[in-house]
């Protein structure tokens, strides 16, 4: 694998320079094709090509796309690759779809124009009297798309003709990320009110032909009982690296990892009974997410391909046993079945909060750990699936086979992180950043591992799976360049710098 900073001249204001970059999305289908967003108020569509022998990466511009008035928080392809969906700060959620002419507005650039490649012009625009959205999610059959927007709603449009058919006021405030489930049942909104709201995607009664989210569940807190004389059973008090836990249904779990929901019939109240009984207890009580004051525009989840995990960013989790001790980062993994009352593990150990999650689209087989023993899992899945989570300043790469990051890339770009997106072979993450840079982590096949080539099964919501987490390894060895140095976030007080080498670091097997 090679990590490599893009040096290119991605989104610029009129003085030429960099503006932030807010979102990147790959194009189904689409050789390769991406777009990029920001904050000079403009959408590009690029293309990644990479020599496989020096794994050394181009990026080929292709298009310039010039309507909105304001800054673009989002981009996003439909799951079948042919509409290119954009939203910003001016609430007007435009449809794009490629033309062989070019459709000429005010905002154009007459430089840009003469070396586009290829047209893309609005089909649909979806209008509102809403403020900034903030992100954007397609449906998987492509003809609904859901909005988050900085006016605390939630917005549901038809792609077809832009009317807004459903809207509600549930979070109390920016609504910051949504995920759609690909399995069509559900749909995740995730809020800087410290919450995640959860939906049931349905028809209305009196029109089917209008949907309608049926509100059920809103996690935020976590309750449990702290004992003098007694370990909880539901997350372990001792904080150490590198190490697995036992299932999650095993009550007696290592010291090392934090699982929840260890009991698939764990009350609703999400309260946690101490193994040796209720004496000198005391409820205690935190909240699962990052207040406002966290320092990003965007709390982007995930569901995984098959439709079996949510991931939520910004997670904040306090150690049962020590109430009184600093709350660390972390996310938080919820299953099918746990989804509507609260996560069964977390994934913890990153310095800085994570801001967004994006599972790769492929499914692998599972590693054969040892020679005489099959191989396993600590989530229980037939197959692999790899996830991406970008923190402030770093993006951690992880597998559902074994819970631990197997590549961590840090010391990329100077300001926070915006985005992930893979690309649709999954060999290529790229992740763009405040900083108005890019980044591309390329694989290669042989290092993700050979292709599930079985058919998915439906996952069973009566059941809770078996999860084991484990905190993100620390490298033994880290390589560096010789021009490495330690970098903090843009400071106008301070000269300009330089353009830094990355660091990817890489965990000892």
């Amino acid at each position: 694998m090679k990590t490599e900073v893009l040096q290119i001249r991605w989104h610029y204001d009129a003085n030429d320079d960099h503006t932030p970059i807010y979102s990147v999305d790959f194009q189904k289908n689409g050789n390769n094709r991406f777009a990029t967003c920001g904050g000079d108020s403009k959408i590009r569509i690029w293309k990644y090509t990479c020599d496989y022998e020096s794994m050394n990466p181009k990026i080929e511009f292709l298009s310039t796309l010039s309507r909105h008035a304001q800054a673009v928080n989002v981009a996003r392809f439909s799951p079948q690759g042919d509409i290119l969906a954009t939203a910003g700060d001016e609430g007007t959620i435009f449809l794009w779809v490629p033309s062989s002419t070019p459709a000429a507005t005010l905002a154009d650039d007459a430089e840009e124009l003469a070396l586009a490649k290829e047209f893309w012009k609005v089909k649909t625009v979806c209008r509102s009297m809403g403020a900034e959205v903030y992100d954007i999610c397609w449906s998987p059959d492509g003809n609904y798309l859901i909005a988050g927007a900085m006016d605390n709603s939630t917005r549901i449009y038809n792609t077809q003709t832009g009317q807004l058919l459903f809207q509600n006021f549930d979070h109390l405030h920016y609504v910051q990320g949504v995920a759609w489930d690909p399995l069509k049942e559900y749909v995740v909104t995730q809020s800087s009110d410290r919450s995640i709201c959860v939906y049931k995607f349905e028809k209305q009664i009196r029109d089917s032909s209008l949907p309608q989210l049926n509100f059920k569940s809103r996690i935020h807190r976590i309750e449990y009982l702290n004992t003098h004389n007694s370990k909880s059973s539901s997350i372990t008090t001792q904080q150490t690296s590198d190490i697995e836990v036992d299932n999650v249904q095993d009550n007696n779990s290592k010291d090392e990892a934090y699982s929840l929901d260890p009991d698939p019939q764990t009350n609703a109240n999400l309260d946690a009974v101490s193994e040796s009984g209720t004496e000198n207890a005391s409820k205690i009580t935190y909240s699962l997410y990052c207040n406002e004051t966290l320092v990003s525009f965007f709390r982007r989840p995930t569901f995984s391909p098959d439709g079996f995990l949510l991931i939520t960013p910004a997670g904040k989790l306090r150690l049962h046993g020590q109430p009184n001790t600093e709350s660390i980062h972390t996310v938080y993994i919820y299953t099918r079945s746990s989804i509507l009352r609260q996560p069964v593990a977390s994934l913890t150990g990153f310095p800085k909060p994570a801001i967004a999650v994006r599972f790769s689209p492929k499914i692998y087989e599972l590693r054969q750990v040892s020679k005489h023993s099959p191989p396993s899992s600590c989530i229980e899945l037939p197959y692999r699936m790899i996830f991406a989570i970008a923190c402030q300043d770093a993006v951690y790469i992880y597998d559902t086979q074994s819970c631990k990051p197997f590549y961590r890339a840090a010391n990329l770009h100077y300001s926070t992180l915006t985005d992930l997106a893979w690309s649709d072979d999954g060999t290529v993450l790229l992740m763009t950043s405040i900083d108005g840079f890019c980044s591309s982590i390329k694989f290669t096949h042989e290092e993700l591992g050979n292709l599930y080539e079985q058919q998915l099964a439906v996952p069973a919501k009566e059941t809770t799976p078996a999860v084991t987490v484990s905190i993100p390894a620390k490298p033994e060895k880290e390589s560096k360049s010789s021009k490495e140095s330690k970098v903090k976030e843009n400071d106008p007080s301070q000269p300009q710098k330089k353009r830094i080498a990355p660091t990817p670091l890489y965990p000892q097997n």
